[in-house]
């Protein structure tokens, strides 16, 4: 894996675009998005780089190293870039309150994962990811909102689909997806996607959610 202590990191990065021969690293790093530069022709030069670097420094690992603050993506700050594309990963489904790194894609900006993403501790031990992940936070004013799937347990009843629709509605909570299983066993299963604030929005939903008659279990999807 390739990670670079913070002090270090822009020289690191400058070296490479130069010898990449862009004029900037955002276009550098605009170029790897899109696909018109292949990670196979960047990565040798890279790696001989992070040799030199390793000869003596002691590096830490990108998840973490703190960032520098830049502009905003739709709530998102991404190091090295400003008002770039930023879409967030449907795989974890970030909230604000979540720690998040970011991967750019080709062809579809920077994709904002959480760090304990199953996707993310997969691929980031790639020696061809390694130069696509970047580091990101949240902005201090992010106002958006975002969804989050929750997965309700309960035992079933009648009104209970109305009593969890209510609750959600008294909290002015937008429901954009509602799947409902029930089982031999009595129980009901609900998939339930909705629009929420940040981490600690969230938790308050949960708490309420939990409070409903024969309400057993609600966690967020993961």
């Amino acid at each position: 894996m390739i990670s670079i202590p913070a002090d270090k990191y822009d020289d690191f990065i400058d070296t490479i675009v130069k010898r990449q021969k862009f004029p900037s690293a955002e276009e550098m790093y605009a170029a790897i998005g899109y696909g018109g530069i292949l990670m196979s022709r960047i990565m040798p030069k890279v790696r001989d780089e992070y040799a030199k670097l390793c000869k003596t420094e002691d590096t830490k690992t990108a998840f973490d190293v703190p960032i520098a603050k830049e502009k905003s993506s739709d709530g998102v700050i991404v190091e090295g870039l400003d008002n770039c594309l930023v879409r967030f990963a449907h795989c974890c489904n970030p909230l604000p309150g979540d720690e998040i790194i970011g991967f750019i894609t080709r062809g579809q900006g920077v994709s904002i994962h959480k760090r304990d993403c199953r996707n993310v501790t997969a691929a980031h031990y790639l020696d061809e990811n390694s130069l696509r992940w970047v580091r990101v936070s949240w902005s201090a004013n992010v106002r958006e909102s975002f969804k989050a799937t929750l997965d309700i347990n309960c035992m079933d009843r009648d009104g209970l689909i109305a009593d969890v629709s209510t609750q959600l509605s008294n909290m002015h909570i937008p429901i954009y997806a509602m799947n409902v299983r029930t089982t031999n066993d009595g129980r009901v299963y609900f998939v339930t996607t909705v629009g929420i604030s940040n981490t600690e929005h969230l938790k308050t939903v949960m708490q309420k959610l939990r409070k409903i008659s024969d309400v057993l279990t609600v966690e967020r999807q993961v």
